[in-house]
């Protein structure tokens, strides 16, 4: 039976400027030689990580995995070969344009994502949020018209994204108004993300377990946010980034150093000494 380390992206394997330390890319590859498969588990599309996967040197003997998106898509590092893709069902986007539509005037931007686009769902000018965001995944905002949207069948997920205060505000109704036909998660205070229903990392992770032939219980996750609970929750062995939110932390077995100190690292070092 085979063993897997799962690693978030934002706030675990990157540090605060975004960049991955040699420390983490020299412990991800010794863990390869010693047999681990490596899974990168992120909520960012494909595009939006592809540089980092550039600077680890996979083997083609060793095809490693991406979880992406929260969970919506699993691929392969070397050739992109989609394991596991879902995408957002009709009925949850028409629910996502009512809402859009009730409270863009205050600011609430809607975007719709697969692994290699970003749209921004508007009738008028694309909003600055979104450029952003966008920007922080090295994607160019496409405008996607709310017809074409309802239209789209090859979307993801899907993001609301405006200032803390309002997210605050509505975030009780939009989980009410997806309750049945999607799941969603506050992935940071200026974004509330929606995916198909029963999907997360967690769920993917277990898929991809199965799709390996590796028992759950010799599978380490590391993480740091909210997203990165589901996961906790089906792994053997939970090791929470010394920066991590409060509830992951409690969820963890081991607590190891800050993303900014090569946490990652230290993590997988801690595995393959057998702690």
């Amino acid at each position: 039976m085979g063993r897997m380390i799962a690693i978030d992206l934002d706030g675990t394997l990157l540090d605060d400027n975004l960049m991955v330390s040699q420390a983490n890319i020299d412990s991800i590859n010794k863990a390869i030689q010693d047999g681990f498969k490596i899974v990168i588990c992120t909520g960012r599309p494909y595009a939006g990580m592809k540089k980092f996967i550039t600077e680890f040197c996979y083997s083609n003997k060793h095809p490693e995995y991406l979880i992406l998106g929260n969970g919506t898509t699993i691929r392969t590092v070397n050739d992109l070969e989609a394991v596991h893709n879902k995408t957002i069902d009709q009925s949850v986007r028409e629910t996502a344009l009512t809402i859009l539509q009730q409270y863009q005037d205050q600011g609430l931007a809607l975007a719709a994502l697969n692994d290699f686009h970003f749209y921004g769902v508007t009738n008028s000018q694309i909003s600055n949020i979104l450029i952003e965001d966008a920007s922080k995944n090295e994607m160019t905002v496409e405008s996607l018209k709310f017809d074409d949207f309802l239209m789209n069948d090859q979307l993801n997920k899907l993001m609301f994204l405006a200032d803390p205060q309002l997210l605050d505000s509505i975030q009780e109704e939009i989980t009410e108004a997806f309750s049945n036909i999607a799941d969603n998660v506050r992935s940071t205070s200026l974004i509330f993300e929606v995916l198909p229903k029963d999907i997360n990392k967690g769920s993917s992770l277990t898929l991809l377990a199965k799709h390996l032939n590796i028992d759950l219980q010799n599978t380490t996750v590391i993480g740091d946010a909210p997203n990165d609970i589901t996961m906790f929750e089906v792994a053997g062995k939970r090791v929470a980034m010394e920066n991590a939110h409060e509830t992951i932390r409690q969820l963890s077995d081991f607590i190891t150093l800050s993303n900014n100190d090569s946490g990652v690292a230290a993590a997988i070092l801690h595995e393959l000494n057998g702690k």
